[in-house]
């Protein structure tokens, strides 16, 4: 049989094939269940957030049109949910007025055996580390700004502030942005820590809820 003529696909691997797309869509329903979960903790604590954006981590959209559509690269890109972040933010302007600004981040991994190759290739699947040895990393951050003088929240200043002393997880940064302050706060945990709604609000709505109810750090200035 020549190369050209080996099995693509076959039988063993269809069957696998339906197996996993089957595991990873009971994965994303629950998945979908536990943001809902965490929207609703974090809109109590902020009534004025909005979900404004999710965002895969690891790889673009499924683009409409490309020059090599069927390359190797496209194979994470139906697999959205297998890295995400997501974003909720108020408008700092209300009714004319500036209120000052909230934003609250999340990143959620499944797999940490994730990892970019040479020139950046997407790793193969059948070649990461051993799926028992890695472990499914969650991110979250929730950010205050207090404006002065009626000048609405700049969060590029905010963001380069944080990048520049980002704090410890579970830490807070209260720090003075040009016009403004700002409050942050990080939050590093594991899905496998995240089983139910009591371990979600406990690990993590719980403290960035803390951190948005806090008064503007003014004694600190």
């Amino acid at each position: 049989m020549s190369e050209t003529d080996d099995p693509i696909l076959s039988t063993e691997s269809l069957v696998n094939a339906r197996i996993a797309s089957r595991w990873l869509a009971d994965y994303q329903r629950r998945l979908l269940t536990y943001l809902r979960t965490f929207e609703d903790g974090i809109l109590k604590a902020e009534s004025g957030l909005e979900f404004v954006s999710w965002t895969p981590l690891h790889h673009w959209t499924v683009p409409e049109k490309s020059t090599k559509p069927f390359s190797d690269r496209t194979t994470w890109h139906f697999l959205p949910l297998l890295a995400v972040w997501l974003r909720w933010q108020t408008n700092p302007k209300k009714n004319g007025k500036v209120v000052g600004a909230a934003r609250v981040d999340l990143h959620v991994h499944l797999d940490s055996g994730w990892k970019r190759g040479p020139n950046k290739q997407h790793p193969d699947p059948l070649k990461m580390d051993d799926a028992a040895a890695c472990c499914s990393p969650v991110h979250a951050s929730a950010t205050r700004i207090f404006p002065r003088d009626g000048i609405v929240a700049n969060w590029e200043e905010a963001d380069a502030l944080i990048a520049e002393a980002p704090p410890e997880p579970g830490q807070m940064l209260a720090a003075p942005a040009g016009a403004e302050w700002l409050l942050t706060r990080r939050l590093k945990t594991d899905l496998a820590l995240l089983p139910n709604r009591s371990a979600v609000e406990k690990i993590l709505i719980a403290p960035l809820a803390e951190m948005l109810k806090r008064p503007e750090p003014s004694a600190s200035r």
